[in-house]
């Protein structure tokens, strides 16, 4: 017996669900291993430079050097906030299928208005929250060599 189009809209409903939540996880596990690895490679490249004496000790890593890994933070912050939204709006387009379609009479809850741009700027701000924080801790690192 071939399934109803509510109950193919409820599957697919619940497999874009799934993907929203395992694009979160895995994006902020990625973001969180790529601020750690991004230390260690700085660390890495600071004691090479040291070594190398180009730079002297106690001196930091050239703005321009450190501001790159900033940029990789913000692409893959950029790809992983469009990957996410775009699976938030087939959320969207099929739930409003199913909002017409509801042949069982279940109704599902809908969120009041004010709470879909809100989820969409907490995603971009989860994402973007790495690299502000990868620039505000060369802030402050400067900030606290220089007093």
């Amino acid at each position: 017996m071939p399934k109803s189009k509510e109950e193919l809209l409820r599957e697919e409903l619940r497999a874009v669900a799934d993907v929203l939540m395992k694009l979160l996880q895995w994006g902020i596990t990625l973001m969180v291993s790529l601020e750690t690895a991004l230390f260690f490679i700085r660390r890495e490249v600071l004691l090479g430079e040291i070594q190398s004496g180009r730079l002297k000790p106690g001196e930091e890593l050239q703005p321009y050097r450190y501001y790159m890994g900033t940029a990789f933070l913000c692409f893959v912050a950029f790809v992983m906030i469009s990957f996410t939204l775009y699976n938030s709006a087939r959320y969207r387009h099929y739930r409003s299928q199913l909002s017409q379609v509801g042949d069982s009479g279940i109704t599902d809850y809908v969120p009041p208005r004010f709470v879909r741009p809100l989820i969409r700027v907490l995603i971009v701000l989860l994402y973007v929250a790495f690299p502000i924080i990868d620039i505000l801790v060369r802030v402050i690192i400067e900030v606290k060599v220089k007093l």
